[in-house]
């Protein structure tokens, strides 16, 4: 065989390692999603593609195979056929090398091949990185008759590795499906890139978050409650129906937790319209009460069929803990919706100095995704905004001036009313780092 048939021969051979290592990156990278949205557009290549991703056992062993075949192949040609020939031009260059021709001449080619495949593997892996679903989808067809001719080493392979790990004691267990963070971090990501534009990046973190939370999370709490009791006079029930904000009003009997139900302003205005007396007892509504630990997504159900669209919060004594309405559920998906009387300052601000004031009331997830807290799991149930952490720390109801620590940040309450956490600040804590070690990176 002439020296320009095995130069072509391993020219292809490299060329083929570099089609390997690229088919196997990009396969690996896709995202079944964008693959699942082209095979529903009619391509075949992304249909093929998903198959051998299902499989990726199977794909990696196939691919593995083709790998070692032409790594076998590009040793034999480079080391035995394509030496000879060099060391048998270097002997007619220069005569006096003698012995040490046969040598020098190996140890060229051996450089010069590991040189090309190198490069020819890592540019393919490059663009795989780049592009994978591109890819992925061209070289799916090629991988398809790759693994049904080396089938028969793929099935040996599998079964040997099977042996081999069970060997090891290693069980085979299921592939670990897509967790939360990793949403998370797609939503980033598809936000960062520009495909999702900001709001919606926040729209679908606040349909996650609600998946979360529980409904005291999102409630109204008692002492905020707006409510109407049933004792007052005429006079002082229409003063406070035309100063409240609210179209809906729970009513009582002395205190909340001897509730009667719900009213609605419209129908009282309709009996003033009518010249009616105003009756709140004829314009009552039954009231939908729920626990408040029940799952917040789990309420959308309740609201949707209570004409109201409100529930009372009650807790396991059947003490009312607060009001969750519709409006609640949808400020967590959008963020809040602005009101003329509503509070002009943020939940979170940052200041000057770098550190942050923050409400007692947000909800102590966005807090920690907002600041940036680190090293604090999420609450379980024992609390839900930030103030709760700080009674939860603190143990105590505090004073203006209490401080306590909370992974990476240092907390202070900044302002109460009354026994309410109305503000906290918070300032990130510097941690003492070790002097690296001398040798080490940079010393």
């Amino acid at each position: 065989m002439s020296i320009g048939i095995q130069l072509l021969i391993l020219l292809a051979l490299i060329l083929l390692n570099g089609f390997f290592a690229m088919s196997e990156l990009a396969l690996m990278l896709s995202h079944k999603v964008r693959l699942g949205t082209m095979a529903e557009n009619g391509h075949r290549g992304a249909r093929l593609a998903l198959v051998l991703a299902a499989q990726p056992a199977r794909f990696l062993s196939t691919v593995q195979a083709g790998i070692t075949l032409v790594g076998i192949c590009t040793g034999a040609i480079s080391g035995a056929a394509l030496s000879d020939h060099v060391g048998r031009w270097l002997l007619t260059v220069a005569p006096t090398l003698g012995p040490m021709a046969a040598p020098l001449a190996f140890v060229a080619v051996i450089t010069t091949v590991g040189y090309l495949s190198l490069v020819f593997e890592l540019a393919p892996k490059q663009l795989a990185v780049a592009k994978p679903e591109a890819i992925a989808v061209v070289v799916a067809w090629p991988m398809w008759m790759v693994a049904a001719i080396v089938a028969p080493m793929v099935w040996l392979l599998e079964k040997s590795i099977y042996l081999a790990l069970r060997l090891i004691g290693h069980h085979h267990k299921a592939p670990q499906t897509v967790t939360e963070e990793e949403v998370r971090a797609f939503i980033a990501e598809g936000v960062r890139a520009g495909a999702l534009k900001p709001a919606e990046g926040d729209m679908m973190t606040g349909v996650m978050r609600l998946a979360d939370w529980r409904v005291r999370a999102l409630m109204t709490p008692r002492p905020d409650i707006e409510w109407l009791d049933i004792e007052d006079d005429a006079a002082s029930l229409l003063l406070q129906l035309r100063e409240s904000r609210y179209s809906r009003l729970p009513v009582a009997k002395g205190d909340l937790d001897y509730l009667l139900g719900i009213v609605q302003a419209k129908d009282l205005l309709d009996q003033c319209l009518e010249g009616r007396p105003l009756d709140i007892r004829a314009a009552l509504r039954e009231a939908v009460v729920i626990h408040g630990n029940n799952p917040a997504l789990g309420v959308l159900d309740v609201l949707r069929s209570s004409p109201l669209h409100l529930a009372i919060v009650v807790d396991e004594y059947g003490s009312v803990q607060g009001i969750i309405t519709a409006t609640d559920i949808l400020q967590t998906i959008v963020g809040g919706l602005a009101r003329p009387d509503a509070d002009p300052n943020p939940q979170v601000l940052k200041r000057k100095d770098g550190s942050w004031l923050v409400d007692g009331d947000l909800a102590f997830d966005m807090a920690r995704d907002i600041i940036g807290l680190k090293g604090v799991p999420a609450s379980e149930g024992e609390y839900t905004t930030i103030a709760g952490c700080a009674l939860a720390y603190l143990g105590k109801i505090p004073d203006v001036g209490d401080r306590f620590d909370c992974g990476n940040y240092s907390f202070e309450v900044a302002a109460m009313d009354g026994r309410r956490i109305d503000k906290l600040a918070a300032s990130q804590r510097v941690e003492d780092t070790e002097e690296p070690l001398a040798g080490e990176f940079g010393s």
